[in-house]
């Protein structure tokens, strides 16, 4: 090693002092007068000078004395980036990455303190971001991440960085991605969380303790930053969908998952859940893979293991993630539901009554989204608060869960008042008395009236009438050979393209046959029904049309005495013909 020349001794000498007065000083009790008349303050150009020195001595107290003051105060990150700190120490980073010798070692303290400033620097600091962008933050952050470095602060250092940059302005995630960051913040996860089998970040297997929860914890929030929430997805966003598709295809959602197994009061823990919920948002192929790797089985057992509220955070977590995953997903909702999930929901809202009132609403949209369109999985809804007095305010005072229920009790009805099975199996022990009064104690429970009861029961004996109708009229006319003479337009339902039976008037001024446009109006129940004609809205109000029901059965009446007529004159001239013969 040569040694030092007079310049560098000086240079090693006063940047020595300079670090050990940024040590020794108290930097946020001083207020800003007294901070401008600091030996730092003034020698802050000679420090930021000493970064692009190539003595080691010298650059790293420069690196370690900005370490000291930056992050304390707006006063010296803004004064230091003033001085040209953040694009030197960027360079200082730049020299580190480009040498492969050091990306496949210990990196030196100078680039250690370099990327702890740069990110106190551009810490919820955009006009910082955007610099530090400009000078190629992003590929040196993704390459000391993606790196066999030992040391498992630098990994969590960058794993920061990267957040704080996505978090500045989304449009900086397309090219974190192209950089390869989101495969190596899932490399990163999967090297923590699967210590025989990870194809680089091998150094990190071995570590435990807080440093392994540290580390994974920072890798899980960054890479939860990469997708946005629920609320803000935009299904045209593309450069946000590619994202998406660049984590779940780097095996995100096996690492994510392989977290949950993890003890659930860390942090790595309820980030991981946020970052199944933003992956499940509106993509039934992840739904469906996180079923595939237990990942609802997962879900439901840590929200009934943390039912006591041990763990809210969590817990909110969990029933959020649930809620994404089963959403508009049939197949994950009878799992859950078979897995327990709705009663455990339900019993939160029990719960968390009075002091949670976001636990309230996430359990509350996760059950309308689970069971707005699946009748066995409102039943069980309503089976899990038959137990209850009296409905909470939770639900009471919450319309669209309210209607649920109610919806629920009725047509348990009438299935009760028909002599059919209720929806929970469990139920068909019992005998035809005993299934209406627990229908009727169903209806009280909530908040139905015996107005509503009455006209349930009559819509029930109406809709079977219709049917047995429609089956009486497709059997005659199957008997008389004209099944397949096609039926005037007015009298077909636009959705069933079928004959209507029991027509009514929805708001777009149209008529349907009232089970079609039923079922249209329930599956939207939450986001709006659309007329299926015309694709206006359409209100929740139907109108019975007994002028068109009048004319289609005078139609069928006239249709099949023609065909009684053509029969009878078709026997006579054949007897007649035969008369003739003889």
């Amino acid at each position: 090693m040569a040694p030092l020349s007079e310049v560098q001794l000086i240079q090693s000498r006063l940047s020595e002092e300079l670090r050990l007065q940024s040590t020794m000083r108290s930097w946020e009790t001083v207020p800003d007068w007294q901070l401008k008349e600091s030996p730092t303050y003034k020698n802050l150009p000679f420090v930021v000078a000493l970064l692009g020195v190539e003595e080691g001595t010298a650059r790293r107290n420069a690196a370690q004395t900005l370490r000291n003051i930056c992050g304390v105060s707006g006063f010296w990150n803004d004064h230091v980036c003033r001085a040209g700190g953040l694009t030197r120490l960027l360079q200082l980073l730049q020299q580190e990455t480009d040498d492969e010798h050091l990306l496949f070692d210990v990196p030196s303290e100078s680039a250690f303190y370099a990327l702890q400033t740069v990110v106190w620097l551009i810490r919820e600091n955009p006009a910082n971001t955007h610099s530090a962008v400009s000078n190629g933050a992003i590929s040196i952050m993704v390459r000391m991440l993606c790196a066999n470095i030992h040391n498992r602060d630098c990994s969590s250092l960058s794993a920061e960085g990267l957040e704080h940059i996505s978090k500045c302005d989304s449009r900086y995630t397309q090219c974190i991605r192209e950089d390869g960051g989101l495969r190596a913040l899932v490399a990163a996860i999967d090297a923590l969380h699967t210590p025989h089998h990870s194809p680089f970040l091998d150094s990190l297997r071995d570590v435990e303790g807080p440093a392994r929860v540290r580390t994974s914890a920072a890798l899980t929030r960054a890479l939860m930053a990469m997708v946005p929430p629920p609320h803000e997805f935009d299904p045209d966003d593309m450069p946000l969908l590619l994202n998406r598709d660049a984590i779940v295809a780097a095996g995100g959602v096996s690492a994510t998952i392989r977290i949950l197994d993890e003890d659930p009061t860390l942090e790595t823990v309820k980030f991981s859940l946020g970052v199944l919920e933003r992956l499940s948002c509106e993509d039934e192929d992840v739904q469906n893979e996180i079923r595939a790797k237990g990942g609802i089985q997962k879900l439901v057992a840590l929200i009934r293991k943390h039912s006591d509220l041990s763990q809210t955070q969590t817990v909110v977590n969990a029933v959020a993630a649930l809620h994404q995953v089963g959403k508009n997903n049939h197949v994950n909702q009878e799992l859950i539901r078979r897995e327990g999930g709705i009663k455990a929901l339900v019993h939160l809202l029990d719960l968390c009554e009075v002091n949670q009132p976001g636990l309230i609403v996430c359990a509350r949209d996760a059950l309308n989204a689970l069971c707005v369109n699946n009748d066995t999985n409102a039943g069980a809804f309503l089976d899990a608060v038959a137990d209850w007095l009296d409905l909470p305010d939770s639900i009471a005072n919450d319309k669209s869960t309210l209607d649920l229920l109610q919806r629920a009790a009725v047509s348990r009805i009438c299935g009760a008042v028909s002599g059919g099975e209720m929806d929970d199996n469990a139920h068909n022990m019992y005998d035809h008395e005993t299934m209406t009064n627990l229908a009727c104690d169903n209806a009280r429970l909530v908040r139905l009236s015996v107005h509503d009861i009455q006209q349930a029961a009559a819509r029930n004996r109406d809709a079977a009438g219709a049917t047995k109708h429609k089956l009486e009229v497709d059997l005659k006319r199957k008997a008389m050979g004209i099944h397949d003479v096609p039926d005037p337009d007015e009298f077909v339902c636009p959705i069933t393209l079928e004959l209507m039976h029991d027509p009514v008037v929805a708001s777009d001024g149209r008529s349907y046959e009232r089970r079609a446009i039923e079922r249209v109006l329930k599956s939207a129940k939450l986001t709006g029904a659309i007329s299926p004609i015309s694709r206006e809205p359409l209100l929740d109000q139907l109108f019975e049309n007994r002028n068109l029901r009048s004319r289609i059965a005078a139609h069928n009446e006239d249709l099949l005495f023609a065909a009684g007529m053509a029969l009878t004159k078709a026997s006579v001239d054949t007897d007649s013909q035969m008369c003739m013969r003889l």
